[in-house]
């Protein structure tokens, strides 16, 4: 009751913002200063470790999606090497600096302030953020939430959309290899003090097969794939330094994960509201209001041993995740430049899963009902002062609560409609403090310096505490019972810009994160467990768990030389050192490292501007081994794969280019069982396509 009030409320507010007239006379928007619909970032924000990736670099991106390009950056990462064009949704989180022992993102991802995690399982749908709609993507590593909000346990993406007050049109389409077809639509018109904005995109892919030719069998298919999505947006300035903003999108992304029977399907749609007042100095504001309603469809299946036949183990039908949101900031400045923020975010969620399981060969006998409601909210303030000598100090503190209440988990015969299984789960929640401090010191003209403590938390999902899942023969339970995740780190940084044309960027870091919430194995198949039944040989039985504790330590290095005025080299570096350090329930993993976690991560780019219509850009990227489980018994290879990007300006308003991924056709490993079967992720990969601009 209270979501579906919430949604009639934001969506006659959406309304009556998109009729609602300007209330102050125009005076032209030249002598207006026109800033996306938040409030902007501050300079004090760079000392915990910003990067920034703009329109122009992720237009020349070798590759489709935005989390394919965000790999550019040191530190990201999606749980596994594959992206989201082929990797389940619920591998799709997002996390920084390797702190993501499970699926689940450890960062939180956000669109013009507004929060882009999955409600119920807190993965990110990437098919649903086209990167030719987006402006700028800001990566802020490491942890304590700050102003952003709760779940920025690693750092926080930070996307804006393109400006909707520059009217025209934008169109991109392209095809490539796999029958891929992808095309973008974006439209802006600027009316008086009005702004409307429509944002469309499609993609179909037959997909590629998962697995190496040698290891096929009869059953594997290519990993087909369709997303849609679609973006409506109004701006309205209602007086000289205060907006309104309305957005309100939709999305669907269904694939087949390899195998014809094991397909799953997303939908969703967003709604939300803003209004940001910021006069350029004194007292600034923003307040966002925002709802989401999303569906989630899986089903997964078993394998024999050579791949003629395949069962239906498990079909999640229907697993609903629903939130509605407030996020509110208030910005003083002083007069003697220091800055003042203080704000507040609350996000309730709900979410459950509805699903079939125990097909003994005559088709599914069970019927699983699971989930909760969770309350998460806090409040912050945070000051930054500049100081003489080129030093800046921020320091800020937050309040968090957070609860989960009426956990359950239901199973019942199908046929009789006998219950065989009722637990009903305590009601938990926690006050918690969380801060960071940091500081940064412009020693010389060139030399800047940067080091930076904080400590943060991340609740556990309504997905970790009672949806379990099945890869192939490897079954992962669920756990009522989870704790919140604890962080506590530290890092130093300097950037060397001897010139205009050179920078250079380092960071040392060191994080401990307490009760992670790994994927813990617990048993090995052929054999009978108590609850999930029967676990196929070769295959592992593994539970959510809180890990006590993991240290991830590392550095990260990053530059930019402009070698001459037509060619750059860019290039970014990753070493984690994580492992489990202290696990008194499982002690034979401690010393172990963390599952889907490389040692070496990186990359080398280089850009030519051949002449003013021709650009060319090449990628070199590289990953160490890493290993698929918590037991460290599967081990991924290395691999190095070789992306280009070209395009060719033929007037101002049509631009041709060709992309091209891993064109040595390296085997990028992104999982593999205990049967040895490897999971790829995306192989040579090749696409042309044209940008047209009215």
């Amino acid at each position: 009751m209270i979501f579906r009030s919430s949604v009639g409320c934001a969506l006659c507010l959406l309304g009556i913002l998109i009729v609602a007239p300007p209330t102050a006379a125009a005076n032209g928007l030249e002598e207006v200063l026109i800033t996306a619909s938040r409030l902007p970032p501050l300079e004090s924000d760079a000392a915990y470790g910003v990067t920034r990736l703009r329109a122009d670099e992720l237009a020349a991106s070798p590759h489709l999606r935005l989390d394919e390009t965000l790999r550019q950056a040191a530190g990201f990462s999606l749980f596994r090497r594959a992206s989201s064009r082929s990797a389940h949704p619920t591998a799709q989180g997002a996390t920084l600096r390797g702190l993501g022992p499970n699926g689940a993102g450890r960062a939180l991802v956000l669109l013009d302030g507004i929060p882009q995690n999955d409600p119920f399982g807190g993965w990110v749908m990437w098919s649903a953020l086209p990167q030719a709609f987006i402006e700028v993507v800001t990566l802020y590593r490491g942890g304590g939430a700050g102003p952003f909000g709760a779940g920025a346990l690693s750092g926080v993406i930070d996307i804006a959309s393109a400006d909707p007050w520059q009217t025209g049109v934008a169109a991109q389409g392209r095809y490539g290899s796999f029958h891929t077809w992808d095309a973008t639509l974006a439209a802006r018109v600027v009316a008086g003090r009005t702004a409307f904005s429509a944002d469309v995109a499609g993609y179909d892919s037959d997909g590629f097969y998962l697995l190496p030719k040698h290891q096929r069998g009869p059953v594997d298919v290519p990993a087909a794939a369709t997303a849609y999505s679609a973006r409506l947006g109004v701006d309205v300035q209602v007086a000289e330094t205060t907006r309104f903003s309305g957005r309100l999108s939709a999305f669907y992304d269904g694939r087949t994960n390899g195998i014809a029977l094991a397909d799953n399907r997303s939908k969703g749609w967003d709604a939300s509201l803003r209004l940001t007042h910021d006069p350029d100095g004194k007292l600034a504001m923003n307040v966002a209001l925002y709802v989401q309603d999303r569906n989630f469809r899986s089903a997964f299946a078993g394998v024999n041993s050579d791949r003629s036949a395949a069962t239906l183990t498990l079909d999640q039908f229907d697993v609903p995740g629903r939130s509605v949101g407030l996020r509110a900031e208030l910005r003083y400045v002083w007069e003697d430049g220091q800055i003042t923020r203080l704000g507040g975010d609350g996000r309730w969620v709900d979410g459950e899963t509805n699903e079939y399981f125990r097909n003994l060969g005559g088709g599914f006998t069970r019927l699983r009902v699971a989930g909760g409601e969770q309350v998460l909210g806090g409040v912050f303030l945070e000051h930054s002062a500049r100081l003489q000598h080129g030093l800046t100090l921020t320091a800020g503190v937050r309040l968090d609560y957070w609860r989960t209440d009426h956990g359950r988990r239901q199973e019942s015969d199908i046929a009789s409609g006998a219950v065989v299984l009722e637990e009903n789960f305590p009601n938990i929640g926690e006050w918690l403090t969380s801060g960071r401090l940091g500081v940064k010191w412009a020693a010389t003209d060139f030399i800047a310096l940067r080091a930076a403590a904080y400590t943060g938390f991340r609740a556990p999902t309504i997905n970790e505490l009672y949806r379990p899942f099945r890869i192939g023969n490897d079954i992962t339970e669920a756990n009522g019972s989870l704790d919140q995740e604890r962080l506590k780190g530290w890092e130093i940084g300097a950037v060397w810009s001897p010139t205009a044309e050179v920078s250079l960027d380092i960071t040392f870091f060191a994080n401990r994160l307490e009760n992670a919430i790994g994927n813990v194995t617990v048993g090995v198949g052929p054999g009978v467990f108590p609850t999930v039944g029967f676990v196929p040989a070769g295959g592992v039985l593994r539970q959510r768990q809180n890990i006590e504790r993991l240290n991830v330590n590392g550095v990260e290095l990053s530059a930019n030389i402009n070698l001459t005025e037509h060619f750059q080299v860019q290039s970014s570096y990753a070493y984690n050192d994580g492992e489990i350090r202290r696990f008194l329930v499982v002690p034979d993993l401690v010393g172990n490292r963390l599952a889907q976690a490389p040692k070496h991560n990186g990359m080398v780019a280089a850009d030519w501007r051949a002449f003013d219509q021709l650009r060319i850009r090449g990628v070199v990227r590289y990953g160490s081994r890493q290993f698929e489980d918590d037991t460290n018994s599967r081990r991924l290879n290395d691999y190095i794969a070789l992306d280009a990007y070209a395009d060719y300006r033929l007037s101002d308003a049509t631009t041709l280019f060709i992309q091209g991924e891993n064109l040595t056709n390296s085997e990028i490993q992104s999982a593999i069982d205990g049967n040895g079967i490897i999971t790829r992720a995306t192989p040579r990969s090749i696409a042309v396509g044209v940008n047209l601009k009215l």
